[in-house]
């Protein structure tokens, strides 16, 4: 073991001082991914200034996966930075430092988990855990038609305008995005109406002037407007069940409408932690 971390030591002393571009091979050397019973070994090749190295993850004696990667100085120590091509077809991407003086040092991986990176470590443990599938969100569409209005002249802080339809989460973030056609009429001296998305009657964030939340969608008229409605609105942490998506207004000296002229608008949901 003498002669293997006197090697070792050597390497990343040539790496910090920067040998010339001659490939070279160091020697091979394992490292243990703890809590996890995962043990990388690696062939280590000087290439210029920086190292790259080559081995397999053993998958505590599942594998072998191969890995490959780049070890360059960092701090007094040195930075392994690993990709490891499972079984499964799925990547797992590790970053390493260790210490010159022990050879061991500390992991961590895309997915958070994370501990003692030991040289020639053999600890009984569980396998690292497979990282997570990276997939599209799950979408929901609701249509809906039907021409709603109120007949307010100033309304605040925001009321139900109209209830959209419905649709069933697993829980987590999601995006939604409102298409529909507004209007507003107002009196000659100007008006105006605005509109926003609630989910089961909360907004997606706190409110502000005149209880509205900076997502709101605007409409300003001196007599009549009509524009279309684009709007996506993030919703942070919402819980897993059936919820109830709506459209909630306000109004200044002004008559406030949603899809006039009864044409099918929709609602787009889109689901981020969705399985």
């Amino acid at each position: 073991m003498r002669f293997v971390r006197r090697g070792v030591v050597g390497m990343f002393g040539v790496l910090a001082a920067a040998m010339p571009a001659a490939a070279q091979v160091i020697g091979t050397f394992s490292w243990q991914t703890q809590p996890y019973c995962n043990v990388i070994t690696v062939t280590v090749v000087q290439q210029g200034p920086q190292y790259q190295v080559t081995g397999h993850d053993n998958l505590c004696g599942a594998g072998p996966a191969p890995v490959t990667g780049t070890a360059v100085p960092a701090g007094g120590g040195v930075r392994f930075g690993f990709a490891v091509a499972r079984p499964d077809g799925r990547a797992a991407h590790l970053s390493a430092t260790i210490n010159l003086g022990t050879l061991s040092g500390t992991w961590a991986d895309e997915a958070g988990s994370g501990g003692a990176f030991a040289f020639g470590g053999s600890a009984t443990g569980a396998p690292r855990p497979t990282p997570a599938r990276v997939a599209a969100p799950r979408l929901t569409a609701v249509t809906y038609a039907g021409v709603v209005t109120t007949a307010g002249g100033t309304v605040s802080p925001p009321v139900l305008l109209r209830q959209v339809g419905s649709f069933t989460s697993s829980g987590g973030p999601l995006r939604v995005t409102w298409n529909s056609h507004v209007a507003t009429i107002a009196p000659p001296t100007g008006g105006g109406c605005n509109f926003q998305v609630r989910i089961d009657g909360e907004a997606a964030g706190p409110a502000g002037i005149g209880g509205l939340t900076p997502d709101a969608t605007v409409l300003i008229a001196d007599g009549r407007a009509d524009a279309p409605v684009t709007s996506s609105i993030w919703f942070t942490n919402v819980a897993s069940g059936t919820h109830t998506l709506e459209i909630w207004f306000r109004s200044v000296s002004a008559t406030c409408s949603d899809n006039p002229g009864n044409f099918n608008r929709q609602v787009i949901v889109e689901e981020f932690g969705a399985p």
